[in-house]
């Protein structure tokens, strides 16, 4: 059984807010065995997220620009109040419908060039159906995020 993605997320907007004593994270144990998100630690200004299979990825400590790129993650943003930091969703985003007015992207192909132009500094995405814009050099914190469990 894999630790859903609400898990992680709500520690990444929510729980480092202006309210929250630093470093907010330091709290956060390792997930049980067979979780997707082994660990989510604060290392100096970036938090940084270790998956079961011991990829880590860097992750900016309080994201602004966020793009979400599976109507799954869109709605979880949304359940959290961070739709003010969504600066674009996937095309096939429908919900909530306040992100109605929000640039749309394409994620099969992944639209490199227009995530370069929205200056995001945190990409959700699946960590199966976007393995390619996981590897993009240069490019904002890509954070997987397993989203059918």
């Amino acid at each position: 059984m894999r630790a859903p993605a609400w898990l992680l997320l709500p520690i990444l907007l929510a729980a480092c807010g202006p309210d929250a004593p630093p470093p907010c994270l330091d709290a956060v144990a390792e997930a049980p065995d067979g979780a997707y998100v082994r660990s989510a630690l604060v290392d100096g200004d970036e938090r940084v997220v270790t998956y079961a299979d011991g990829r880590t990825v860097r992750v900016p400590p309080d994201p602004r620009r966020i793009v979400s790129t599976l109507p799954g993650l869109t709605e979880l943003v949304a359940s959290l109040g961070a739709l003010d930091r969504l600066v674009a969703v996937t095309e096939h985003c429908d919900r909530p419908p306040e992100i109605e007015g929000l640039r749309r992207i394409a994620v099969m192909p992944f639209d490199v060039e227009g995530l370069a132009a929205m200056r995001a500094d945190l990409v959700l995405v699946d960590p199966v159906l976007n393995t390619d814009a996981v590897r993009v050099p240069d490019a904002p914190a890509f954070l997987p995020l397993e989203s059918r469990t």
